[in-house]
């Protein structure tokens, strides 16, 4: 479901594993400033997060009895896990065995990380006072920011560095919007397929909600969402991912 050539989604409406599921795959950048996980925020802890999908039905099916079967018998797994969690995985029970690899799949998604986008140098232009810098920001970028923040009043959600408050809103945490332009499809469920549809479904909190905004404005708020993605999401690339050596 997470594809690293998609920015860890699929790309498709709705995960698919062993069977469908009901939601669509988010993205897995910056997850370490989150506070709550999954679309209901059902979560608390992403080793708890990420426990789940192992033991659902509909995704791996597996259970702690097999999830530390694997880790024993695997190649170098054994090594790996002692070496992270100071005692081998044969002296450990099926349940401590299994939490902790939830545990070592968190540390690894607190690394993905996004990158410097357009938007944060224009930021960072206007608080130096820089404005030969911040001109090179295109001018819709600059009229879709203040729609943003202002008329479209998306802000109310999705502030902070991360593009969102992290809270749940109608029974949904609202998602980041970093490297959004290339995480389609949209919504909890996916039934948006673009960006531009996602934008004018979606319903502000203030007076102004975003349907009511014209055609030229959800141009300039579309022109201000692209740059929100870094180098690495417009390639939709992410680097070869090697385990490191075990004796």
């Amino acid at each position: 479901c997470h594809q690293t050539d998609r920015g860890f989604t699929d790309g498709i409406a709705r995960a698919h594993a062993l069977a469908p599921v009901d939601r669509n795959t988010p993205a897995l950048a910056n997850l370490r400033l989150q506070r709550r996980y999954g679309w209901l925020g059902s979560s608390d802890s992403l080793w708890e997060a990420s426990l789940r999908p192992l033991l659902d039905a509909r995704e791996f099916g597996s259970s702690p009895a097999r999830v530390a079967h694997v880790v024993r018998i695997g190649d170098g797994l054994a090594c790996r896990y002692e070496r992270s969690f100071g005692s081998p995985p044969s002296a450990q029970a099926d349940d401590t065995v299994a939490a902790n690899v939830a545990r070592a799949l968190a540390a690894f998604q607190e690394t993905l990380t996004t990158g410097r986008t357009p938007f944060d140098d224009y930021r960072e232009a206007l608080a130096r006072a820089d404005r030969s810098a911040a001109s090179r920001y295109p001018a819709a970028a600059q009229r879709g920011a203040g729609l943003f923040v202002g008329k479209g009043r998306c802000a109310s959600c999705h502030a902070g560095p991360n593009f969102s408050d992290g809270a749940l809103h109608e029974r949904l945490r609202t998602p980041s919007l970093r490297n959004v332009a290339v995480t389609a499809p949209y919504l909890h469920d996916g039934s948006a397929a673009t960006l531009h549809e996602a934008v004018k479904r979606h319903g502000g909190t203030g007076a102004v909600p975003v349907q009511q905004l014209d055609a030229l404005e959800l141009n300039d708020l579309m022109a201000f969402l692209d740059t929100l993605t870094d180098a690495n999401g417009a390639a939709r690339h992410w680097p070869a991912l090697t385990p490191s050596p075990c004796p």
